[in-house]
């Protein structure tokens, strides 16, 4: 029987990617990755049957994807009241195509996983983050993919394999905010040029791989449980200079390291780059104090004639928000 059900709102989370793990490959796995699920900003979509398709310029490139490997049956018109910015290192592309396969699947009365609708879409191909923050929010790990499904070191985008398995997901406590800058450089790093990245620095040292590997198992996962940000934070700062994380913050505008230092000096527990940037932050305790290292934070950029956009968020912990009417 036909579903009654006509239309799909939905509200995804923003994340921050904290870093791949495992771009070594020796023990018979690659990627592998930790991050967490932001409150805000969010994609704000309702998405409704209709008897012709409508839907802004903005993603039609993400939708045609989309059509072709859902082969859907109907049509929709599509409305986006709010966005995430592209290529900044919030998870974008991902939070839109699942918020767009998730509808779809509702509104078509299928049955699919969150992780089938993502390899519908092309996403969570080396990061698993981005899906799980979706699905359930808080702080993610995931183990990435066995050598054999993913042979080559490659972003999502441009790779086959399925959805990162997740290895375990954690709450975080709710007075810990993250200060996030996205200075007005354009977009990240994304398409052709990230593939070239990872072929050109890909395979990461297996001693860096360690190091990282004994940060998050012995510093930050304990850490989140027992409420330590300042450990916690210790472990964010430090996993800046290990691994294709160290990568990735090399191939940034030396303003980026700048922001770091002065989150760090201005109270921050703990600091990064999210993906390949250029969003920056600063993890801090408490709504007031991220408020007041927002405030810094713009005459920061002030000072140094550096336009760009900040804000404050929460950790979402329960994942999009989705309301079927």
């Amino acid at each position: 029987m036909p579903t009654k059900h006509t239309s799909v709102r939905i509200r995804t989370p923003a994340r921050l990617h904290f870093s791949l793990i495992d771009l070594n490959g020796e023990l018979g796995r690659i990627d592998g990755g930790i991050g967490i699920s932001l409150a805000k900003p969010n994609w704000l979509i309702t998405i409704s049957k209709s008897s012709s398709w409508s839907f802004p310029m903005e993603i039609e490139e993400r939708l045609r994807i989309i059509q072709d490997n859902m082969k859907l049956t109907q049509k929709f018109h599509i409305e986006i009241e709010s966005n995430l910015p592209k290529h900044v290192g919030l998870g974008s592309q991902t939070q839109l195509s699942l918020a767009l396969t998730n509808a779809f699947s509702i509104l078509e009365t299928r049955q699919h996983t969150i992780p089938e609708l993502a390899q519908f879409a092309c996403r969570g191909g080396t990061s698993g983050i981005g899906v799980a923050a979706y699905e359930n929010g808080g702080f993610i790990l995931d183990g990435g993919h066995t050598c054999q499904e993913k042979p080559d070191f490659l972003p999502s985008h441009y790779s086959n394999a399925k959805s990162a398995v997740v290895i375990n997901r954690f709450e975080v406590p709710a007075d810990w905010y993250f200060v996030v800058t996205i200075p007005a450089f354009g977009e990240g790093k994304s398409g052709l040029e990230e593939v070239e990245i990872f072929k050109k620095y890909c395979p990461i040292p297996s001693s860096e791989v360690e190091k990282l590997s004994r940060i998050i198992l012995m510093q930050m996962l304990p850490s989140i449980i027992e409420d330590d940000i300042e450990d916690f934070g210790r472990g964010l700062t430090s996993i800046q200079k290990i691994g294709f994380k160290r990568i990735e913050n090399q191939l940034q505008d030396k303003f980026i390291n700048s922001l770091q230092d002065f989150y760090l000096a201005s109270g921050a527990a703990g600091t990064g780059l999210s993906s390949f940037g250029p969003a920056t932050f600063g993890l801090i305790r408490t709504k007031a104090a991220a408020q007041d290292l927002l405030g810094k934070t713009e005459k920061f950029l002030d000072k140094h004639n550096i336009s760009g956009t900040v804000f404050y968020s929460a950790v979402n912990n329960t994942g999009a928000e989705i309301n079927i009417f």
